[in-house]
């Protein structure tokens, strides 16, 4: 009988990049259960310490306060995707308006899932991005610019 091989590299961290302590665990704790399910293991760390990383599986974003056109989060997702080329980035936000996501899109994430939908929704979606898809709010999700 011959033996299955099995694939050394393929990476099973989820990883969870925030700031805010609190965020991290709040977001660790709705997608532990997920991990579980598809055989990941959960990790969370501060952007202060992304050197540290290993290559994961998929890197996690929660953005509330500042808007992912902020020249701080924008150079996070660049340092990410340099570090991690083939690493979905996935970005979970309060905000979806139609800017946000073009600078989703031209930064190079894999997903942009805002905080408006459906839990079960939001881990379809995680569960798409993880077999190789892309995720984007449709329009009716997405906030209309204040006109002025």
């Amino acid at each position: 009988m011959r033996k299955a091989m099995v694939k050394t590299n393929i990476q099973t961290h989820v990883i969870i990049v925030d700031g805010m302590q609190l965020r991290r665990a709040q977001i660790a704790a709705f997608l532990l259960p997920w991990c579980v399910q598809h055989g990941l293991n959960l990790q969370t760390v501060e952007p202060e310490k992304i050197d540290a990383l290993e290559v994961a599986r998929m890197i996690v974003l929660p953005f509330s306060a500042n808007y992912l056109t902020s020249a701080e989060r924008l150079r996070l997702i660049r340092e990410l995707r340099q570090a991690m080329p083939q690493t979905p980035i996935v970005i979970l936000t309060d905000h979806s308006s139609q800017e946000e996501i073009v600078a989703a899109l031209e930064a190079g994430v894999m997903g942009y899932i805002p905080g408006s939908i459906e839990p079960h929704l939001a881990l379809d979606a995680l569960t798409f991005i993880l077999e190789g898809g892309h995720y984007f709010p449709t329009p009716p999700a997405v906030e209309k610019p204040a006109s002025g």
